[in-house]
Order: structure tokens, then sequence, then C-alpha cells
């Protein structure tokens, strides 16, 4: 085959050849004039005219689909006849690559997978797409290692259309799905695919080996082996999620693929007798047979004579539906024993009253608190517009040194036309921890870390400014709080920016009002995959999927029945949402985002929660009181642990360090604290 290295195609020069696949290959490439590395995909077949029109078509509906697990296609164009695409180059190879074939992944790391491919999937399907490939080659680590879906097959129409021409039979046979070997995509043919790799990556090796009509077969008529068996440290309950994916049938696999992936995250977590036993009421026990829904002679058939059917490297194959699209679609409860979230066990707490491990005493009430994502700087500001930025060493001793003061006097004109001073009342780091949002109530300012000084000013918006959030890829800038309409006549209250120019993009879907005239919500939190977005008002929490460029999706926001106001916390697999409730006292909810139902409710504590944080190792939850109490929760029963005690009035703000083992607490007392885990 024909090395195109050093080439020109279009605006591209490619650098290196980076895979070959049935039908075309794929290069790294650089753009002329920017200097920017792509992904080139190149097609080996030259289409005439009626073949290159669907092609084309399909190729446009390809690129309408903006995710943040879908690598992104951002250009196509002709070359010599031969089709090529341009895409969003991932630095780290695939996860074939990464885990080559044989390697057992942690369970904890398949949940990961298989959540961020589930969502990329779903997405696509309610979009009218089929993939169609699914495997780990096709699995590509993003920048920041998250995983993105590539495609590198075609759809089924071009995939026809080379294999005629090359008599050539493309395809991944260890993956198919059982309907997919008889020509027929949808789907369940993605679960099912999924389902192999997640058993891959769990047992090292997939349910199917042999030769291609050997594994065809297999596909049809046998039931995988047992995992168990390969993996004893699995419950029965993940086994029985992942051979319910593998039903031959894809009428008994789950109603979508994202179901698939909550139902695996629920019995990783909480594995339940109910849970088995609705699986197994459906499903035959390992080592019966189940009745196969393709017969034998169907399956010789289509493989003697339906050959490049079979092998066609099918993906992202549209298909109807009649369901409408949902924003966030709700996964099918498996039956339980209630409906009733279970009661948390709550043993006695330890109550730590021992003094922090170091204490910073400042002249003004702090009111927000916020440690950078690389551990060396912890920054709070106070009532009166301070903000102090301490850096933070730990060793044999504790070593604080302040960095920055900067100190603004922000003024409004409140409806009265009286000017009023305004204070800092939140703070996010960007990712990279360099520059730092800063909200007062009524403007949001960047300050940047290496001149001390305000980068931009992102505009004064009334009632904005209460709660800010950075994407977790360090491009948008997320704004909320509440709008008075005699000073914003527009509502906006839900405002996007971009995080690199200080550009507003535009406001956010309207949630609705509150009863006293202002409206609008308090609080926003973005999930740390950057996929979800949620926002907070009196008794009620919106969740919105957002696109991979930072802006939102069309469509309803899903809801929660919680109060929110400041108090949103994501688990950090994003699957799990933390607020406060929506009655006095407000104690601590834990809602499960993809049903939309209440997991976890935490015991009451006996004063109002302020704040929230979740641990970046997943294992805990953090809250301070209006009794200056700083407690700390276990994310997976709701039972408070451990609770610390120093503050002289109330804790407003909390925060952890990267690595989980210190928590940051700031109060009213003017004291930022931190206290060893």
């Amino acid at each position: 085959m024909h090395n195109y290295t050093g080439q020109q195609f279009g605006s591209y020069r490619l650098l290196a050849l980076l895979g070959r696949g049935g039908f075309a290959d794929v290069y790294l490439a650089q753009h002329t004039y920017l200097r920017t590395q792509v992904a080139l995909k190149l097609f080996r077949a030259r289409l005439d005219d009626e073949h290159m029109q669907g092609f084309l078509a399909q190729m446009r509906a390809i690129a309408r689909l903006q995710h943040p697990h879908i690598v992104r296609i951002l250009e196509c164009d002709i070359h010599d006849g031969a089709p090529f695409l341009v895409m969003h180059h991932a630095p780290n190879g695939t996860l074939r690559q990464r885990y080559p074939k044989g390697s057992q992944l942690p369970l904890t790391t398949v949940l990961a997978f298989t959540r961020q491919a589930a969502s990329a999937l779903d997405y696509a399907h309610r979009a009218g797409q089929v993939h169609g490939d699914v495997k780990p080659e096709n699995m590509l680590l993003g920048d920041h290692n998250e995983l993105l879906l590539s495609d590198f097959g075609l759809s089924p129409a071009a995939s026809r259309t080379f294999a005629a021409r090359q008599s050539q039979v493309v395809g991944t046979i260890t993956y198919m799905a059982p309907e997919q070997l008889q020509g027929q995509p949808g789907p369940a043919c993605d679960q099912y695919a999924l389902a192999i790799a997640v058993y891959e990556w769990l047992a090292g090796e997939p349910p199917f080996r042999g030769t291609y009509t050997e594994v065809a077969t297999q596909h049809a008529l046998a039931w995988p082996p047992s995992l168990r068996e390969k993996r004893s440290d699995l419950s029965c309950d993940v086994e029985q999620v992942v051979l319910r994916a593998l039903s031959k049938d894809s009428q008994q696999r789950f109603p979508c693929v994202q179901d698939f992936a909550t139902a695996l995250q629920r019995a990783a977590a909480t594995p339940s007798p109910s849970l088995k036993t609705a699986l197994l009421s459906e499903h035959p026990r390992h080592g019966m047979r189940e009745r196969p829904h393709l017969s034998r002679r169907a399956l010789i058939l289509s493989l003697a004579g339906g050959a490049a059917v079979l092998g066609a490297g099918i993906s992202w194959a549209s298909f109807s539906r009649t369901a409408p699209p949902q924003i966030m679609r709700r996964a099918q409860e498996v039956p339980t024993q209630s409906s009733q979230p279970p009661a948390p066990v709550t043993p006695a707490p330890s109550v730590a009253t021992q003094e922090a491990s170091y204490i910073y005493r400042g002249l003004h009430p702090v009111t927000c608190l916020a440690w950078a994502p690389d551990g060396s700087r912890i920054a709070s500001g106070d009532d009166r517009g301070n903000l102090l930025v301490l850096q933070w060493r730990w060793g044999n001793r504790v070593e604080v040194i302040l960095l920055a003061s900067h100190q603004e006097t922000y003024t409004v004109i409140d409806k009265n036309g009286v000017h009023t001073e305004s204070n800092l009342q939140t703070l996010a780091w960007a990712p990279d921890s360099k520059h730092l949002a800063l909200g007062t109530g009524d403007e949001i300012h960047v300050w940047d870390s290496a001149t001390s000084e305000d980068q931009f000013n992102l505009g004064d918006f009334s009632g904005l400014g209460h709660s800010v959030a950075w994407s977790p890829h360090g491009t948008r800038i997320a704004a909320a709080g509440y709008s008075q309409p005699q000073l914003r006549p527009d509502g906006l209250f839900l405002v996007l920016w971009d995080a690199r120019t200080g550009t507003m993009l535009g406001g956010g879907p309207q949630s609705g009002s509150r009863q006293d005239g202002r409206t609008g919500p308090t609080g926003i939190a973005w999930s740390p995959d950057g996929s979800l977005l949620a926002w907070g008002e009196i008794n009620q929490v919106y969740i919105t999927q957002m696109n991979a460029d930072g802006s939102f999706q069309q469509g309803t926001p899903q809801t929660l029945k919680a109060s929110a106001a400041h108090n949103l916390a994501w688990s950090p697999d994003s699957t799990h949402l933390a607020t406060t409730s929506s009655s006095f006292p407000l104690r601590i909810q834990i809602w499960n985002v993809y049903t939309g139902k209440l997991a976890i409710s935490c015991p009451d504590p006996g004063s109002d929660v302020n704040a929230l944080a979740w641990s970046p190792n997943g294992r805990a939850l953090a809250s301070v009181h209006t009794d200056g109490s700083v407690r700390l929760w276990d994310a997976t029963t709701g039972a408070n642990t451990t609770t610390y005690l120093g503050h002289n009035g109330p804790a407003m703000a909390v925060s952890w360090s990267p690595d989980s083992a210190f928590i940051a607490s700031a109060g009213d007392d003017g004291t930022v604290r931190i206290w060893k885990v």
C-alpha cells in the first residue's frame, strides 16, 4: 500500500502514518499556515459522482455530532478523486495501545470508560446515528486522557461501495451483534459491542474466539463463558448486567446503552439481591442454552452469501426513531424491594477537637474558598472584596506563603439608586491553576496569578456572580445568580463566556422564577467530565447536557427536586450530584443524575449546610455548617464519619486538596483553617 507521508492534501501536509484500516489510512497532518496538528483519514477508493454524493451526505451527518466523548470532524475534502476527512488529533493513542490484548483492567477504570463511551453512543443514537464498529481500537484518549469515540469505519452504503470495488471483507467480527451479522445494524448493536469490550477489559480476553465463521456462530448460538471464573473479585450483579447486554435477542438487552452503563455502575457500587433476581428472571443461567434468535440456516447463508455485508466497516449508520430526543435520558429502573432510598448507616461520628494543621487569621469574614487543581495554592475572598492567595506545601512542616493580596471595591446601584458595596461571593480556579474567576454577585472578573491583576472583567450583570464554574477543559466560564427584573428586564441569569477572550457567548436555558420576584439560579457546577452543567434555585436543581465546544445543547433540562443555593457538588465520575434538601434544616442529599432519583439522604447534622465539596478520590463529602463545624460524610452510605470543631462562628466555605488528604475551610471568624483528613 502506498504511503503518502510528506505529501500535501489541501491545506494539510502529511507528517506520519498513524494506522491503516480496511478502506482508509490515517495520518498525522499539519495545517500549512496555522501549524496545528490533526488526524487526516484518507480513503483509498475513488468514488463516482453517485456514490460520492451519498458518502458526503453521510459525512455531513457525522460532522454534526458534537459531544465531549466523540472525535470532532473538522473538514471533508477530495484529493485526486479520493475523499479524506480531517479530524481532531487525540495525542494519547487508542485504548488498545494503552491496554494491549490480555490486559485485565480494574473495575473502576472499566466503569469510567463505559460511562464515557455510553454517553457518546446514547447522544449519537438520539441524533439518529449508529456507530456499528465499537471496539478499543476506535476509542482514543484525548489531551486529558478522556475517552473519545472515533470513526475508523464507513456508513453501510459507503462500505458496500468500497467492498464491491475492492472485493474485500472488512469488519471486527469479535464485537458484532447477531443481528448485525444479518446486515441489520441498530443502536442495540452498539450496546452489544460495548458489552463485549467491557467483558474483554474485565476478563483479559473477549468471550468468543476462533476463526471468522466460528466467532460468528458463537455470537448467534453460544452463551459467554462466566466472567467470575476469570475475575473472582467481580460480583454476581456485575456479571449479570454484562450478560444482559450480551443477550442474543436485542429486545432483551437494556432499553438504551446509557441504561447499560448506569446498571453496571449501580451493580458495582451497591450489589443487591433484587438486581440479581431481576436479571436472572429475564436471562438463562450460565450453562443453560437460550433459544437463539438467529437460526443456523440464516447464519450459514449470511456467512456464505453475504460476506460483504457482514464484514462491512459499519460506522455511524443512520436509522429512524419515533421516540422524541431528550437532553437527559433517564435510565429504566431495575426493580428493587422498596422505592424509597435505604436508610443510611449512621455510626456515631468522631469529633476532632484538635487544632487545625494551619490557621490564617484575617480581619474580615471569609465568604469563599478554592484550592487550586495543582494543589499549590489556596484562594479565599472576604466580604470586603479582598482576594487572598496562599501558597501551600506539606512536608515535615507546614509552609504557607502569601503570594498575593488583591483588593477591589465593587459598587452596584440598587433599585433605589443607592450605591452599595459588593463582596467576593465565589471563586473558581481554571484547570491550569493559573487563572481565577471571581464573582461579586454583580460582576465576574478573571484574575491572572502571574501578574496578580485582573486579566479581564466579564461584564456587569446585576444578580450574576453568586456562583461561577470553569469548564473542566478550561475553555468556558459559566456564572449563575438571580436577576431582579427592575435591573435586568432581559432576565439573563445563566451566562457563558469564552475563558480565553472574555467574550460572552450567550445565556443558558431558562429555569423558572421565584416568588420574591427574583429569577434564576444561585448555584452552578460543571461535571468533571465536562458533559453536564447543573444549577440550582429554590426547590429545584436543573441539569443540562453540554456540547463538546462548551455550548448548551438545545432542549429542556432535567430537574431534581432539591434546593441547592450554592450547594452543588459533583462526584468525580460525574454520575452523582450532592445538594442540600428543600426543607429546613438543610440536609445533604446525593442524587443519581441518570435516573433522577435520590440515592442517599444524609442524617440531620443539627445545623444548616453552607457549602459542600466532594473529595477528588470520590470517597467522602465535606460540608461546613452554621454552627461552625466541618463534617465528613461517607459518600457510599451517607454516614457522618468525622466532625472538626474550631471556627468561632458560621463556617461558610470548604474545599479539598487534589490528593484528598486535606480540607480547607473558612468562616465568619475571618479564618482559613486547613485540616488533615
